[in-house]
């Protein structure tokens, strides 16, 4: 017997998928054109056609929004004092083309918060912002398919053609957060549910042979919260006993891949005890420990001044430090991590703040527990996987702060709607 909830939530759809975006339809598939882009960055050149036609993209959309509707920066200033910092930080450092690539990237994705929050309108804008997901999961896996195929690119690990994914090498966790995605393109009925748990299932598939262990590590947790805190889960462990299932039943399809790929990693000593204290993660924890614990130059510890460029301090001379709290930490100082974490106190709090009013007020139903849930997965996946780094990489930091932003937005609308203001 279906529930009325269930009843209310695909009559509220079916009202949704009748109304007019209030923005061009173009600014609500921002993040699937970023991820097309990653896919065919493999034939640019750094800096090429690809960079400057996201660059010009992103830009216009948020310079549309601060010049005309007037972007709301109180939301979270903290992203403003952040950037700002980071821009003052290229006049401090020699390689300023280097700086200045990296320190752009970082702070793009921060700005597309305001985005999101500014694009939101209705509930219909979120409806339609949520369909690119759908069309993401399709990118990928024809991505992984193709250059499977065709042989495009080159595997980390193996350094062979085993197993690649083209333009999307080293991109693992835009699979990562188009999976924390799910439940609420499933609760808005985006696509049909059967096409969902398949391309999420196919998708969840290429992360795991990547072995990739701080993206899959982000999904685990993600799965986890939502299991702990969505309702009916015995539906949910159905689904995860179905996934586990299917797993079963397609692995002779990829087990010679996946065993090669654990094989080679062993041979790398990654399953060694003591393995752990020769990984570049933990030497750049170590070495930025040991330099505040001398505390021989307080300027460059608090401060940094060295505009996000670590390279070759610990490992090869390009290597950059993998985790993006000591990335930060080294370059831009202690400083910049306080601004940084401070961005995400803010969120947690605001995020907060919207739970306490629903459950003050009695309307915390599961269309807000979706959303919030969706906010707290996002916020804390993106602290976890930052122990893997990338913070650099727009097409994943743009799901993290846009949504976030566009959640938010709908909260407010929501509360405001309650409220009567």
């Amino acid at each position: 017997m279906v529930s009325e909830l269930t009843i209310q939530n695909r009559s509220r759809i079916r009202q949704l998928s009748n109304i007019k975006t209030s923005y061009p339809k173009a600014f609500y598939w921002l993040i699937l054109l970023n991820v097309i882009i990653d896919v065919f960055a493999f034939w640019s050149e750094p800096g090429g056609l690809t960079a400057i036609i996201r660059v010009v993209t992103l830009y216009s959309v948020f310079f549309y929004f601060l010049l005309i509707k007037k972007i709301q920066f109180e939301k979270n200033i903290y992203i403003l004092l952040f950037s700002a910092y980071a821009l003052l930080q290229l006049f401090t450092f020699v390689d300023f083309d280097y700086s200045l690539k990296l320190t752009l990237q970082i702070i793009t994705s921060l700005l597309m918060f305001f985005v999101g929050y500014a694009m939101i309108k209705n509930e219909f804008d979120f409806f339609y912002y949520l369909k690119q997901f759908f069309w993401i999961y399709v990118i990928i896996i024809i991505n992984t398919i193709v250059s499977n195929i065709f042989k495009i690119g080159l595997d980390d690990y193996t350094k062979s053609t085993d197993y690649v994914v083209g333009g999307l090498n080293d991109l693992w966790n835009i699979y990562t957060y188009s999976l924390i995605m799910l439940p609420l393109l499933i609760f808005y009925r985006v696509q049909k549910k059967w096409i969902l748990y398949l391309c999420s299932f196919l998708v969840m598939i290429f992360l795991l042979i990547s072995l990739k262990r701080i993206a899959i590590l982000g999904i685990v947790f993600a799965a986890f919260t939502y299991l702990l805190f969505l309702r009916n889960k015995a539906n949910i462990l159905k689904k995860l006993a179905v996934f586990f299932i299917l797993v079963g039943i397609t692995y002779p399809f990829f087990s010679n891949l996946f065993l090669i790929r654990i094989q080679v990693r062993a041979e790398m000593g990654r399953f060694d005890n003591d393995f752990y204290e020769s990984e570049g993660r933990y030497l750049e924890l170590n070495y930025l420990y040991e330099k505040v614990l001398k505390f021989a130059d307080p300027i460059e510890i608090i401060f940094g001044l060295r505009a996000f460029d670590s390279r070759g301090v610990v490992g090869g001379d390009e290597r950059q430090f993998h985790v993006d709290f000591t990335l930060i930490a080294f370059t831009i100082g202690f400083f910049g991590l306080f601004l940084y974490l401070i961005i995400y106190l803010q969120l947690i709090k605001d995020f907060f703040l919207k739970y306490k009013f629903f459950r003050k007020n009695k309307y915390l139903n599961w269309r807000y527990k979706h959303h919030l849930l969706t906010a707290w997965v996002l916020i804390f996946s993106s602290l976890l996987t930052s122990f893997g780094g990338q913070m650099y990489h727009l097409s994943f930091r743009i799901i993290i702060f846009m949504t976030l932003g566009a959640i938010y937005k709908l909260l407010t609308i929501e509360i405001d709607r309650i409220t009567n203001k």
